[in-house]
């Protein structure tokens, strides 16, 4: 989500160019990161680890799906971004199944509950001991993204006018990605894999600031944090009992999804 940013002036306009995966749908599940995230909680919640446990593990694991997609496109040899995503599906798959082995492995009674309402997404397991945790290393990561807001900027345009500025093309996007990724782990790590954030708030954030990454960073941050709150009131008020998150958020999502879907598709079909 904090690693996509356009050169369009207020709304991205299909056809403009992408800083880093150069597509107006991208989320954070586009490298594997949600995917492998949710398969090192799962397998600590197995293996009954403390919740501390349990967040050192799913980001662990976050990194670990990442840097596979990294080596299956070094292994093809290839650096374009159509190799990358393929690559990122790839190891979300992989993930995505050894998740499905972990619950069937998971005892039905006790531990398959907790697994499946945390791969549910939610925030009602989340206390000030979390935040403690996890506000250290996700405020380094903003700050090294934001160390870098110049150069993804210049991303915007393509790799030859970024080396003609200075700016090396491959690092910065490879800083940026890890940033990102450990910032996915880091989430789904507390909340479980909560559906269409990543894709629709910075899409927002675009709009209220521009593409201005040194601006659309924080609002970002801030746009994504209030969201979230909102919907998990909304899921905690529509029902006698609460709903998972991310089913709100997909109900908001999905319509959104296919009104950027609408606005691009002259461009690629």
């Amino acid at each position: 989500m904090l690693a996509r940013c356009w050169s369009a002036p207020v709304w991205p306009r299909p056809g403009r160019p992408q800083c880093i995966f150069r597509n107006p749908l991208v989320s954070p599940a586009i490298l594997g990161a949600s995917q492998g995230a949710a398969f090192g909680a799962s397998l600590a919640l197995l293996l009954r680890l403390s919740w501390s446990g349990v967040m050192g593990t799913s980001v662990a694991s976050g990194i670990l799906s990442k840097s596979a997609t990294a080596m299956i496109v070094r292994h093809l040899g290839s650096g374009s971004m159509i190799t990358l995503v393929l690559a990122g599906l790839v190891v979300a798959a992989v993930f995505n199944a050894l998740v499905a082995v972990v619950q069937y492995m998971a005892d039905p009674l006790d531990v398959l509950p907790s697994i499946t309402f945390c791969l549910m997404g939610g925030l009602n397991r989340i206390d000030s001991d979390d935040l403690v945790i996890i506000g250290v290393p996700i405020a380094l990561m903003l700050a090294q993204l934001y160390a870098f807001r110049w150069h993804i900027n210049v991303l915007g345009a393509d790799n030859d006018a970024a080396r003609a500025l200075g700016v090396n093309a491959p690092l910065v996007s490879g800083v940026a990605i890890a940033g990102a990724t450990v910032l996915t782990a880091l989430a789904v790590s507390v909340s479980g894999i909560v559906g269409w954030v990543g894709l629709v708030i910075p899409h927002i954030a675009r709009f209220l600031v521009g593409s201005n990454f040194d601006r659309l960073l924080p609002i970002s941050a801030l746009t994504g944090g209030l969201f979230l709150l909102a919907m998990d009131t909304l899921a905690r008020s529509v029902a006698t009992q609460e709903l998972p998150v991310s089913v709100v958020t997909s109900l908001v999502g999905a319509p959104f999804f296919a009104i950027v879907l609408g606005r691009a598709r002259r461009h690629w079909f």
